[in-house]
């Protein structure tokens, strides 16, 4: 029997092409383009997290580091509970980085993401007007406060990292 459950690790420039391929599945409009990816693959104050069942992708987080908050720069799921694992584990994440608050903008029209940031702690502090390229669409503007003992513990008490 194979084993089913989500795992997350780093991503590497190997992954390239799954990324793409989870980019591609996830979003129709907007997508990241490979040299973003390879960008922010090889960037010092950037991580990409991928959430992995067997070989296979199901998903992935982009966090860029500033100096006192993340920015997560994108979030992808392709199978029920790996976008709360990944967003967790980009909460550590940040911790771990220094941050004190992580960030995000999210199609207005995305709903679906809004309610897990909302679910989750995030809150709403703006829009950004005609933010997305491809059709004009507005961005909602989300943030959560960090502090250690809000995020301490989580450390994938539901899936497992690997960081070697």
């Amino acid at each position: 029997m194979s084993d089913l459950s989500i795992h997350l690790r780093f991503a590497g420039i190997g992954d390239l092409d799954e990324l793409m391929l989870v980019e591609h599945r996830a979003f129709e409009k907007d997508r990241l383009s490979r040299r973003t990816f390879q960008y922010h693959l090889r960037a010092e104050n950037s991580q990409v997290i991928v959430a992995v069942i067997g070989d296979e992708i199901v998903g992935y987080a982009l966090l860029r580091h500033l100096k006192k908050t993340t920015h997560l720069r994108a979030l992808a799921s392709l199978r029920r509970g790996a976008g709360r694992l990944l967003l967790q584990e980009a909460e550590f994440l940040a911790v771990y980085a220094g941050s004190d608050s992580i960030r995000l903008e999210v199609r207005k029209d995305n709903t679906r993401a809004r309610h897990l940031y909302v679910l989750n702690g995030y809150e709403y502090y703006g829009e950004k007007l005609g933010h997305y390229k491809d059709d004009g669409a507005s961005g909602f503007r989300y943030r959560k406060m960090l502090n250690v003992p809000t995020v301490a513990g989580i450390g994938n008490q539901a899936a497992q990292i690997d960081f070697g």
